[in-house]
């Protein structure tokens, strides 16, 4: 360790290690963000895709009233 210190040109051969292991933790955490943005995206999606189906099957089931701006929506205009 005291030659690869030597030759970046470091001090002490305990900075280097310091600066390797912030570089590494830097690295985990820049992946674990990546993963997360994933996830959260993924999550997104499903919440999404639930509450449409939640949407349609209260609608098959007959318990959800139309938008007022369905053709299926009976008008109040008469």
């Amino acid at each position: 360790m005291a030659w690869l210190a030597g030759v970046l040109g470091v001090g002490l051969p305990s900075n280097l290690v310091f600066f390797v292991s912030i570089v590494l933790l830097f690295l985990v955490n820049l992946q674990h963000s990546a993963e997360l943005t994933d996830l959260e995206d993924k999550t997104r999606t499903l919440a999404e895709e639930s509450a449409l189906l939640k949407v349609r099957l209260e609608r098959l089931e007959g318990r959800a009233e139309p938008p007022s701006d369905s053709p299926e929506a009976p008008s109040t205009d008469a």
